[in-house]
This record gives C-alpha cells, sequence and structure tokens, in this order.
C-alpha cells in the first residue's frame, strides 16, 4: 500500500527496518510548485525522510527539516506532524539559477554549500529540540544518517528515491540495548546496499523487504498513513496582514486594487478587498477559516 511508513523488525536482532512510499500525498506535495527535475527529486528524497524520520523519534507536534545553502536550491523545507501531516516546499536563487540547475540531480550540485537543520517543535511539553548538520558526502541521505549518529546517537542507514510520481525511501536502525552482533548489523547494511533506485520507486514496502531480506526472519509491523496536510488558513493570513498595519495594506490596495497572499506550501491564494481591509481592522480580530487538509 502508498502513502505509509511500514516498520519491521529483525526477530534476533535489535535492527529496526523501514520503508515509505509516497505516492498521492507526495504529488499533491509538490503539485504547486514550479521546480526544476533536480530540485524536485531532492524535495521528494527529504519529503520520504522526513516522514521517516517523524516515525522514529517520539514526540507530539511537528519536525522541521531545513536546507538552506548558497547554490541554486536556496532553500529546501519540509514539515511533518506527530500524525504524519506532511507538507513541504522549495525555493531558488532565481529563474537563472533554476534554468541552470535543471539537469542536476546531485545535493552538491543544486545546494554547494550549506546545512541542514531539523528543528523538533513539541507542542505539548512547549519545547523545541534542534540538531544541525553539514550537508555530507553529496548525499542527503547521509545528511540524516550523521543527523542520527550525532543526535539520536543510533546508528543508521537511508536510502533515498524520488521523481514526479513517487517518493520513497529505505531506512535500517541499530536499536539500543538487545543482543545485536556486529556482524548482523553489518550483514543487514550489505544487504540494505544492493536495492536501487528503481526498487525504491517501484516496489511496494513488502516486496523491497523481501528481496533485500528473503534470508532472514523479519516481522512485520503496522504500517502508519502518511498524508499531504498544509496548515495555511484565512485566519492565519489575516492575522499577518494585521501585523504589517493598516497603512501598508491600504498601500498594497491603491496600487493593486487588492492584495494576494499565496501559501508558499499548497500554493492555496487569499485574496483581500477594500471591504475585506476594512473589516480586517475594524475590530482587531482574524477572519477564521478551517485549515487546509488534503
Amino acid at each position: 500500500m502508498d502513502d505509509q511508513v511500514v516498520p519491521y523488525l529483525f526477530e534476533h536482532a535489535s535492527i529496526r527496518v523501514q520503508v515509505v512510499r509516497l505516492t498521492r500525498a507526495w504529488q499533491m506535495l509538490h503539485r504547486s510548485h514550479d521546480l526544476s527535475t533536480g530540485a524536485t527529486h531532492m524535495l521528494g528524497r527529504c519529503a520520504a525522510a522526513t516522514a521517516l524520520l517523524a516515525t522514529t523519534i517520539k514526540f507530539e507536534g511537528r519536525i522541521n527539516v531545513q536546507l538552506q545553502s548558497d547554490g541554486p536550491l536556496r532553500l529546501l523545507l519540509c514539515q511533518c506532524t506527530h500524525e504524519l501531516g506532511l507538507r513541504g516546499m522549495a525555493r531558488v536563487a532565481d529563474a537563472a539559477d533554476l534554468s541552470e540547475a535543471a539537469g542536476r540531480d546531485s545535493l552538491q550540485g543544486l545546494a554547494g554549500k550549506g546545512h541542514i537543520a531539523i528543528t523538533i517543535e513539541n507542542t505539548r511539553e512547549d519545547k523545541r529540540y534542534q540538531g544541525i548538520t553539514p550537508i555530507m558526502n553529496d548525499s542527503l541521505a547521509s545528511s540524516f544518517e550523521y543527523y542520527f549518529d550525532q543526535s539520536e546517537q543510533l546508528p543508521t542507514r537511508l536510502w533515498l528515491a524520488a521523481d514526479a510520481q513517487t517518493a520513497s525511501g529505505l531506512m535500517i536502525q541499530r536499536m539500543p540495548g538487545g543482543d545485536t552482533r556486529e556482524e548482523d548489523w553489518e550483514r543487514a547494511q550489505r544487504l540494505a546496499e544492493t536495492i536501487t533506485a528503481d526498487e525504491l520507486l517501484g516496489l511496494d514496502a513488502q516486496e523491497v523487504v523481501r528481496r533485500l531480506y528473503h534470508e532472514e526472519d523479519l516481522r512485520r509491523l503496522d504500517g502508519r498513513p502518511v498524508r499531504f496536510y498544509c496548515r495555511c488558513a484565512r485566519h492565519s493570513v489575516s492575522a499577518v496582514l494585521q501585523g504589517l498595519g493598516e497603512a501598508e495594506v491600504q498601500d498594497i490596495l491603491a496600487e493593486q486594487g487588492r492584495v494576494k497572499v499565496n501559501c508558499d506550501f499548497c500554493g492555496e491564494e487569499y485574496l483581500y478587498d477594500h471591504v475585506d481591509a476594512a473589516a480586517l481592522f475594524a475590530d482587531g480580530t482574524p477572519q477564521q477559516g478551517p485549515d487546509r487538509v488534503q
């Protein structure tokens, strides 16, 4: 089944295997973004990795994965809630850089020098935790592996793949405690290293694990569904406009005839005319509207 994270456990070693395959959720996530092929693929890999990360760490709130660089791909941002509501966006420097990066599909080629910040917002405890990792070895997967090693102390290997239709990932982790021999962990890695991008994109979780570990004794656990989820809403946009102040909003209206705000994540367009602007500042109360869940 697509759009879920499926975990497996080795029966005789403390090793976890997780596979994510996103189709509809991924297509909805990137449908409003006009990106080069390479940037789209990188956003898909980040989305798959973020979904895997969200099922690995215990939290209640959301996880933000943000890549910032000095290359054509200036910003890559994915957010995932503890309920696996996922959204993401990317920004390039300008149209010239987008054209220049059109054929690139490597992290260094798109991003150059930069770092990845992983922030966990635990809303129940009202706390934030952040780990920062450099871009490692021209690979988004290597950067996530470095994060797990440094921040979570969990030996982790990760393989990611994405195209316009599918975003997939395979993660294996050596869990703390238990009786895992070094040769078991080495074998689990060697077998996983045989996975190809075409297999990740073309096979479901059960078939990926069967091909890699058909001689091993693994137990499949219940999968967790992933959905596209954007938190943008009219009342949030209204609050931002109120923060700008009435004078600035009126200046925009005088120049353009209306105020138009687009969500960077889902592309939803919010329009305000003179009547809407007057209502915004009549009593200082933002207009209400539902969050967008798709």
